[in-house]
């Protein structure tokens, strides 16, 4: 079947796949009519190491299947024949019942045998005070759009996750959310609520986990995407029409502007968002303190930035940047004019881009690595109206789970939400220009990229200063200048990288982004 590798949550979409085996299957029962099962496939490839994926899986019949095939046909695995009637293989994902069966087995510490393994479910203090094994199970709501995990809201009261791919070990977003949960006081993100482990060969692997739902009104994203709608709405009929100029690009870096009061003029260009974004730089500093608190876990305890660290680092960054210039270089034909010329500057600065990376070799860094998030972006925070919240610190799917777990600068993060400001100024721009509110390549469109870019300068500067404010002290920030300068510049330029590789295998419509967006960091 062709299913698992069309599906999003599938890592493997640029590797030829040799063959797809069921490793084991584990039943799943919460109700009598429920036919379903949750499979670990395997995955081998034409080269490079193999895959396993967990995939729940339902047999549906008659008017269920009728209702499936119409509803929600992506979830069809196979048709089948029962008793001389047609039925449907699907994922058992869309039902609730199978998403009941999954909390069932964690509330109740359930043990699922299958044929080589089982599923173990391990309830967190306090969740059987919430929900006790006698009490009806919370009606379950699905999350229909495809992301790179599956998730299910029961009630009003918990959320839960269930991971795709199948990796031996603890997964960071389970034993980081239960550090952050029982160990520090960082209140700012979900309660681990329990989780679901599948257990084979004397290795564990995290299935899925549990938390408590957190009321909000979306992401971060969302909310800065509707904040950047207001802003340039505004901008087109207050400003440019009335001839005001754009403002002029700061002299100072980044770096230097953060150091400094927020100045009025930045104040009233971007409003109440200013906010926002300093309290977003407030609370992912709280987070990195919390990280960097005292534990005995040398799985967390934090560790210094030593010269060997230091080289396995740039080694890892010209890595990647080979990679992405060599995809860079093959896709040249496929961009547009403008997105061209970027792309071939980009690749005529590859020494500078090398050089740029090699400064983290170049001198001790006085600051401590610590275990992060590793994946934050401005979707990966909530807004719940008056607060932002932090989620889904499995980090970046793309790397191994042991990769993940390793102990970075948390500078990283850092650059994560600084390129993910950038990303939303301009996502907002190319949606306001598909709407009509200027002209494509008019001089109105590019003076309205203009006030963009004073707008994600001005927000950098707030986010940046309000965590380096907040972060005063603490460990994992460098006492000087000069090392802070590094550590940013690189995990800046990393995520950079990073991103157009991501955006030249999977979003085309975003690549001119991510080209920008290196093109200016290398100046």
């Amino acid at each position: 079947s062709d299913y698992v590798p069309r599906r999003r949550w599938f890592a493997g979409k640029a590797r030829k796949v040799r063959s797809m085996s069921i490793h084991d299957a584990v039943p799943l029962k919460a109700r009598d009519d429920l036919d379903a099962a949750l499979a670990i496939v395997e995955i081998e490839y034409g080269e490079g190491e193999p895959e396993t994926y967990a995939v729940p899986l339902l047999v549906v019949e008659g008017e269920r299947a009728e209702r499936v095939e119409a509803d929600v046909p992506a979830a069809v695995v196979a048709r089948l024949e029962r008793e001389g009637q047609p039925a449907l293989l699907c994922d058992a994902m869309i039902d609730a019942g199978a998403a009941e069966a999954v909390l069932d087995a964690i509330r109740r510490r359930r043990r699922l045998k299958g044929g080589r393994g089982e599923l173990v479910g391990k309830p967190a203090r306090g969740l059987r005070a919430v929900f006790p094994p006698a009490d009806p199970l919370p009606e379950a709501a699905v999350f229909r759009a495809e992301q790179s995990n599956t998730s299910v809201l029961f009630g009003q009261s918990l959320i839960l996750k269930l991971f795709r791919r199948v990796e031996p070990g603890v997964n960071p977003d389970l034993e980081l959310g239960r550090f952050l949960s029982d160990r520090t006081e960082f209140a700012n993100t979900p309660t681990v609520a329990g989780s679901l482990e599948y257990d084979a060969n004397g290795e564990s692997a995290t299935l899925a986990i549990l938390h408590d739902f957190v009321p909000n009104e979306g992401d971060a994203w969302q909310y800065t995407l509707d904040a950047l709608s207001r802003f340039y709405e505004q901008v087109v009929t207050e400003r440019i029409q009335n001839g005001a100029p754009a403002p002029e690009s700061p002299r100072r870096s980044l770096l230097e502007r953060a150091q400094r009061p927020v100045p009025d003029a930045a104040d009233e260009l971007v409003g109440s968002y200013l906010q926002s974004a300093q309290l977003m730089g407030r609370r992912i500093a709280q987070m990195h303190a919390a990280f960097a608190g005292e534990t005995m876990d040398p799985g967390l305890v934090p560790e210094p930035l030593t010269p060997h660290y230091q080289r396995s680092v740039y080694q890892s960054m010209r890595n990647l940047s080979g990679r992405a210039l060599q995809l860079l270089r093959s896709s040249l034909d496929r961009l547009g004019p403008r997105e061209r010329e970027d792309a071939e500057r980009i690749l005529a600065s590859e020494a500078v881009l090398l050089d740029r990376f090699a400064a983290i070799t170049r001198r001790p860094l006085s600051a401590m690595r610590i275990r992060c998030h590793g994946d934050l972006h401005l979707g990966q925070m909530l807004f719940t109206g008056r607060d932002f919240v932090v989620i889904d610190f499995e980090g970046e799917p793309a790397r191994s789970l042991s990769d993940r777990r390793v102990k970075r600068s948390p500078l990283r993060d850092v650059a994560g939400l600084l390129r993910s400001f950038h990303y939303a100024t301009f996502t907002a721009l190319l949606d306001q220009s598909a709407r009509g509110l200027v002209e494509p390549d008019s001089d109105a469109a590019r003076e309205l990229e203009l006030w963009g870019r004073a707008w994600h300068e001005a927000v950098s500067s707030a986010f940046l200063g309000a965590y380096l404010g907040a972060s005063t002290g603490g460990s994992w920030v460098p006492t000087s200048w000069a090392d802070l300068n590094v550590l940013l510049d690189t995990s800046l330029l990393e995520k950079a990288v990073y991103e157009l590789t991501y955006e030249l295998n999977n979003r085309p419509l975003w690549v001119p982004i991510a080209l920008m967006g290196l093109r200016d960091l290398l100046g």
